[in-house]
């Protein structure tokens, strides 16, 4: 099952009133909506780390002296003397590539398995809050039920949410990603609840085919379907804005929150906000996913060219010939690694087997006996030997070593450390992490053991980002 049908949350999706071609157009107008770079998404406070990249000097390269830069005397003239030289648009353009594609590869390979599951419980609690509100029912008891039933389904999903946002949090050991991903990530809640919450209300001031006016001039007769969709849609925008604005409360809840406080609430990253983002627009997984990372290259080349390092028609030719193909390939990885399925329990194929059982059991080791060190003597300036701190005690008085216990076998033998045994008091024996989206419950596995774990592939990226914050003079905040 592809991840479109599986987490398809468009409405048109269920509902045989909208084409296939209309729902098509509809989601490929919000694409283009969201592609526009004056949207508010505090997206130019961040550089992803190419602001410190480039000032210590990784985007720079010295210049190789000539082979027969010798004087006379034949000394070399080129290590001392050697001037940095500005590099080449071919080497300023590999370069920034090859950032970006080990920046863009690594924020997926961690992100990914988050947006994912949040994506999907949006997507399922918004199409079952749908039709369970649609869905004829009786006045009085039953109503007030459903309404019960709504709020407790969207505190569930909120919590599953603020599980996952969290687990995300504790991903990003790097305090200027934090920042910046927090940073976004409430700038999407804002807009959406500023721009695409609700229609502006244009009752009293109806402009010339305009929805609304076809809407009054449609004839009484007009087809079920198409009012059942519109109806449909229309709560769908209701419980969406309900949502955002209740996880917009627990965001800043969280942050006023002390360190140290017993309730966690959610974060406000930015994968996260996004999949709540893009399933209360109704885009399906995969292009919500395309366009999060599309947008995530353009915002890094947008910083290249602010930077300087870049200009405007050096930095599109580049996303026109060069990054397709990027964005391309690490969406293709990250669908054949499983980082775009939400799969809490694994298909057959998938199942983590266990490791075999050992045929030879582990052996005893010995401990060869070592000489004691000699005690450190120092000599004040009389020539009066005295001791330090450390060795004022005498021999006898040192502590001994820790005694092992049943674990000695005999006079400098012990029994190897062995994690599976549990009659060592070591062994890891605690429970896995369980997917945060998940009520399952499995000891041997869990969401960090899978294959398609989340996993920071750019090592050097997290070091030079977190210097950020120590450079002389910055253009970017994160």
């Amino acid at each position: 099952m592809t991840s479109g049908s599986t987490f398809g949350s468009s409405l048109g999706a269920s509902d045989p009133g909208v084409s296939l071609s209309e729902e098509s157009d509809f989601e490929t107008y919000l694409l283009l909506l969201l592609s526009d770079s004056n949207l508010p998404t505090g997206g130019f406070v961040a550089s992803s780390g190419l602001e410190s990249f480039h000032a210590h000097g990784l985007l720079h390269t010295i210049a190789k002296p000539p082979p027969n830069s010798h004087d006379t005397a034949g000394t070399s003239s080129s290590s001392a003397t050697a001037k940095r030289m500005a590099p080449s648009q071919a080497e300023l353009s590999s370069a920034t590539l090859s950032f970006a594609r080990s920046t863009l590869h690594s924020y997926s390979r961690s992100s990914f398995p988050f947006l994912v599951r949040v994506h999907a419980c949006v997507a399922e609690y918004l199409d079952i809050a749908v039709q369970a509100q649609l869905s004829p029912n009786d006045a009085g008891a039953q109503g007030s039920a459903t309404g019960g039933e709504a709020s407790t389904a969207l505190q569930a999903c909120l919590d599953d949410v603020s599980r996952l946002d969290n687990s995300y949090h504790s991903l990003l050991l790097n305090h200027v990603a934090r920042r910046a991903s927090k940073a976004q990530g409430i700038a999407l809640l804002t807009l959406y609840a500023k721009a695409f919450a609700k229609p502006i209300d244009l009752e009293r001031q109806p402009f010339d085919g305009s929805r609304l006016g076809q809407r009054h001039a449609a004839p009484p007769q007009a087809s079920d379907a198409h009012t059942s969709t519109q109806r449909a849609e229309e709560r769908r925008i209701e419980l969406a804005a309900q949502l955002v604005d209740r996880l917009k409360i627990d965001v800043r809840r969280s942050s006023a929150q002390a360190a140290g406080s017993a309730h966690v609430g959610p974060q406000g990253h930015l994968p996260i906000c996004w999949g709540v983002f893009a399933a209360c627009l109704g885009i399906s997984l995969r292009k919500s996913v395309y366009l999060h990372l599309f947008l995530q290259a353009r915002a890094l080349f947008s910083s290249s060219i602010r930077l300087n390092t870049l200009g405007p028609y050096l930095a599109h030719q580049i996303m026109r010939f060069h990054m397709r193909t990027v964005v391309n390939d690490i969406i293709q990885e990250m669908d054949d690694a499983g980082c775009m399925v939400k799969n809490p329990h694994p298909t057959s194929s998938q199942t983590l087997q266990p490791p075999p059982a050992r045929e030879v059991e582990t052996g005893a080791y010995r401990i060869d006996d070592e000489p004691p060190p000699p005690a450190q003597v120092l000599r004040s300036r009389t020539g009066k030997p005295f001791r330090n701190t450390g060795s004022m005690a005498s021999p006898a008085a040192q502590v001994a070593p820790a005694k092992i216990g049943t674990l000695r076998v005999g006079k400098g033998v012990l029994i190897a450390v062995d994690d599976d045994d549990p009659h060592q008091g070591w062994a890891w024996d605690w429970p896995e992490d369980q997917d945060p989206s998940s009520s399952a419950h499995d000891p041997e596995h869990g969401f960090w053991t899978t294959p398609s774990a989340p996993a920071t592939t750019f090592p050097l990226g997290e070091i030079i980002q977190a210097r950020h914050d120590q450079l002389h003079s910055r253009l970017f905040n994160s």
